[in-house]
């Protein structure tokens, strides 16, 4: 099973948007990790839907921007698809998929018009008849 988000260390986008906002220059904030380590993570911005800014960390590893960076073996700030991380609620998920099997669908329209032909004859037996 993959290892999950919320079992690691995290630093979310959302705790420094106070100390942001109001600028619109691109960023880079450095970390002091367990007093050995100290780390850069670029943050970016890009134009928000109803305007404003929306704030984004850089991640060291794939250059995306992200929201969430989690620690990495207690060394490193990268992100959960770096580090191949699954949300408790994705894990919980897949436990059900594997539990339930789904109702096959038809898989082409014949299949689909044979199930309504079928359905309109076992209605049939219902309707008055016209003598």
């Amino acid at each position: 099973m993959r290892s999950l988000v919320e079992e690691l260390p995290s630093i979310d986008i959302k705790d420094m948007a106070s100390i942001l906002e109001g600028n619109q220059e691109a960023y880079r904030v450095e970390f002091l990790i367990s007093n050995k380590y100290t780390q850069s993570i670029d943050i970016t911005t890009t134009r928000g839907s109803f305007g404003g800014l929306v704030y984004w960390f850089i991640c060291p590893g794939c250059k995306e921007r992200v929201k969430k960076l989690c620690l990495y073996q207690s060394k490193i700030f990268l992100c959960r698809n770096c580090q191949d991380l699954t949300y408790k609620t994705q894990a919980i998920r897949e436990y059900r998929k594997d539990k339930y099997v789904k109702k096959k669908k038809p898989r082409t329209i014949k299949d689909s018009m044979a199930n309504r032909e079928r359905l309109f004859e076992e209605l049939k037996k219902y309707l008055p008849s016209s003598s």
